[in-house]
């Protein structure tokens, strides 16, 4: 196996560990911040967007 893949695989059992770790509080609070921050996306308009780009 390749060093990239075994760090991948690393990377990833550890964001589980962390997750599963983690309290339903702050769960939640993450999950409010991106809800936020998809809503501040979408109330861009069109042209707007494109400009920012």
């Amino acid at each position: 196996m390749s060093a990239r893949l075994l760090h991948l695989i690393f990377v990833r059992v550890r964001n589980r560990l962390v997750l599963l770790g983690r309290s339903s509080a702050s769960k939640d609070l993450e999950l409010l911040v991106l809800r936020h921050e998809v809503g501040d996306g979408t109330s861009v308009p069109p042209g707007r967007l494109v400009a920012l780009l």
